[in-house]
C-alpha cells in the first residue's frame, strides 16, 4: 500500500478501536450508524411504501458511470452479535463506505478468561454507493489491508429495493438478475448500515 493509503486505513482502524466500547453496546437503541441530520433539501423514503419490482423497468446504465471514492476502510472485528436493525428513513444522495464490522459471536463456554474484544481482520474495502427512491447503485472494492486500494479489483451492481420494516428487500438487475432478498438494515440521519449477511455489516456515510 502506498504511504497515503498506509496513513489512512491506519487512521481509521484507530478510531474504530476508540469506538468499540460504544459499538459493542451493541443491541440498544444507542447502536445506530454515526450521522448528522439530514439535509433539508433532500427528498427522503417513506419507508412504509413499497412496490412491485416487476412494475419498474430498470435504466440500463445502472452499473455505468460509478466512480469509487473516499478511503480505503480497514475491517474491524467484534466479540458478540451484530446489533439490532433499527430500520428508518433512508436519505436518497451518493455515500461512502465509512465502516466495516465483522461479529465473532461469544466466547465458547462463557469463558471469564479475557480476550480482546476487537481487532483488525486484515481485510478492507473501499465503495461508493448512489441511492433514489428505488435504485441502490454499488461500486465496491476489497483487498487486503496493507495493499494498495487502488490495485484491488472493482465491482459495479445494481438493485431495486424497498422498505419492509427494518429489512431492505433489494432485486438485483445488473450486472445480473436475481429473485429478491431481505437485508436487515439501520438509516438514521445521513448514515445507512447494511447487514450482508448474520455476521458483516457494513457502514456508509452520505456526503455533504
Amino acid at each position: 500500500m502506498n504511504e497515503r493509503s498506509s496513513r489512512a486505513v491506519a487512521k481509521h482502524a484507530a478510531s474504530c478501536v476508540l469506538a468499540v466500547v460504544a459499538l459493542t453496546a451493541g443491541c440498544s437503541d444507542d447502536d445506530r450508524p454515526s450521522s448528522s441530520p439530514p439535509p433539508a433539501d433532500v427528498p427522503a423514503q417513506d419507508a412504509s411504501t413499497g412496490f412491485d419490482a416487476a412494475s419498474i423497468t430498470p435504466r440500463p446504465d445502472l452499473c455505468e458511470g460509478l466512480a469509487r471514492q473516499g478511503d480505503a476502510v480497514p475491517e474491524l472485528e467484534l466479540r458478540g452479535d451484530a446489533p439490532a436493525p433499527l430500520g428508518g428513513t433512508i436519505v436518497p444522495g451518493t455515500y461512502d463506505l465509512a465502516e466495516l464490522y465483522a461479529y465473532a459471536g461469544e466466547q465458547p463456554g462463557g469463558s471469564d478468561e479475557e480476550t480482546p474484544g476487537s481487532k483488525i481482520t486484515g481485510r478492507a474495502g473501499q465503495g461508493t454507493l448512489v441511492v433514489t427512491q428505488y435504485e441502490m447503485r454499488f461500486l465496491e472494492a476489497r483487498g487486503a489491508a496493507e495493499s494498495d486500494a487502488k490495485a484491488w479489483p472493482e465491482q459495479a451492481r445494481a438493485v431495486l429495493y424497498r422498505v419492509d420494516g427494518t429489512s431492505l428487500v433489494s432485486t438485483a438487475v445488473c450486472p445480473t438478475t436475481a429473485l429478491p432478498v431481505s437485508l436487515p438494515f439501520s438509516a438514521v440521519g445521513t448514515g445507512l448500515a447494511i447487514f450482508v449477511d448474520p455476521t458483516h455489516r457494513e457502514v456508509y456515510t452520505l456526503r455533504p
